[in-house]
């Protein structure tokens, strides 16, 4: 490689500053102002080459010829790629090899596409499942993040060799984080693709130490005026009839529909909240008798007398 590039910049500083020369006399190799054209008078470039597809310029390793590097231009764009005569796929290495590089893609705007022509994005893959896009921890390939597309929805997943159980930590891992989900609508699983519509569904236990629900009514309006408080005989055929307590679900209901916490919870302060005017009511009952019964006691008491 570098005695390529050592006679090419021998052969540039021997051109001519302006004049046009043909050096191979076979109307191959020119120079003009400056310029070296392979195939084209008229160079534009330190170095212009006019070839066909897949013609232009190889570069092949010392004694080598079952493989080199082909640069050229297409109808549909410039190409540089390394060649096996095998068909066997080839490696290139952009940015170095032994010496770190910083290397920019497209640092003027444009797109890069792996596997694909067609780009829509900054960075654009076209893969098979669980082929796309990988990322392993530095000297390590046990486990690795895996992100990718399949016939059922994206996919962004830890792997581990051994099959274990993998650990993702999304919104950060040292730095506090707001993390957002479904943020312009959809639903979230947790253990289940089925969300029957609700905003998160989880297929298994959920542990927390404070879980806050807006509920609206709550129940202060059994302490108004014009609450009607059942009576107990209407509660009793009720529950007669139907086997559970009045606006409260049945068995059935709750093994088809589960119960929602929030409106559960209100049902049953309604309860405890009736229960209370009930006690109430058998207070002033109880007070009433006492008095009857202590008037009755007097009067026995006095006949006796």
């Amino acid at each position: 490689m570098k005695k390529i590039i050592l006679s090419i910049v021998t052969l540039l500083s021997t051109i001519g500053l302006s004049a046009q020369h043909n050096y191979d006399n076979q109307n191959t190799i020119y120079s003009l102002n400056g310029n070296l054209g392979i195939t084209t008078t008229s160079p534009t470039a330190k170095l212009h080459l006019n070839a066909l597809e897949r013609k232009a310029f190889r570069i092949y390793r010392e004694n080598k010829t079952d493989k080199y590097l082909s640069i050229w231009h297409g109808t549909g764009g410039a190409v540089i790629e390394p060649i096996r005569t095998d068909n066997s796929t080839g490696v290139l290495y952009l940015g170095g090899y032994d010496t770190p590089t910083n290397t920019f893609f497209a640092r003027k705007g444009g797109n890069v596409a792996i596997g694909a022509t067609n780009v829509q994005a900054k960075l654009h893959l076209n893969a098979l499942e669980r082929k796309a896009f990988r990322i392993y921890r530095e000297n390590k390939t046990d486990k690795y993040l895996s992100i990718w597309h399949g016939t059922g929805g994206a996919v962004i997943e830890p792997i581990r060799t051994d099959n274990s159980t993998g650990v993702l930590y999304l919104g950060g891992y040292d730095t506090p984080t707001n993390t957002f989900f479904a943020r312009s609508g959809g639903t979230v699983g947790i253990g289940t693709t089925n969300t029957r519509g609700y905003k998160l569904a989880v297929n298994g236990n959920i542990r927390a130490k404070e879980i806050v629900v807006e509920a609206s009514p709550w129940p202060d309006y059994v302490f108004r005026s014009d609450y009607k408080l059942p009576s107990l005989n209407e509660v009793k055929e009720h529950i007669k009839n139907k086997g559970h307590l009045p606006n409260i679900p049945s068995e059935k209901e709750v093994r088809e529909n589960g119960i929602q916490i929030g409106s559960m919870h209100a049902k049953l302060l309604e309860k405890i909240e009736e229960l209370m005017l009930y006690t109430i009511q058998q207070d002033e009952e109880l007070k009433t008798l006492r008095k009857t019964v202590s008037a009755l006691q007097n009067k026995i008491q006095n006949l006796s007398e």
